[in-house]
């Protein structure tokens, strides 16, 4: 809907801004967002950049790696105490794809 891509794309990306200059709200950021948009489970099937594109303007720090199918939960495991043990406030710590491996 218009009023939630308003949400998603500026009054949301305009806090994440924010939050680089003040990460201690991001938690509560993070709490609002998924209350908003995350009440109930959804499914979609698209093309990847159709389902992931979110034009970020301001300053990120990401890692990205590539891992094992059977190792996931423990690498989700590993980032999340990662995360906890260093106070760190993230937003969208975790972002998960799966894609077929090369022939």
């Amino acid at each position: 809907s218009t009023g939630e891509r308003f949400w998603v794309f500026h009054v949301y990306e305009f806090l994440l801004y924010i939050s680089v200059f003040v990460p201690k709200i991001i938690p509560r950021l993070n709490l609002i967002y998924n209350l908003l948009f995350f009440r109930k489970n959804i499914k979609q099937i698209d093309i990847s950049y159709q389902i992931f594109n979110f034009d970020c303007r301001f300053q990120q720090f990401v890692s990205e790696y590539a891992i094992p199918l059977h190792r996931t939960k423990e690498a989700v495991h590993a980032l999340r105490a990662l995360i906890e043990s260093k106070n760190l406030f993230v937003h969208f710590p975790i972002e998960i794809r799966f894609s077929k491996g090369d022939d």
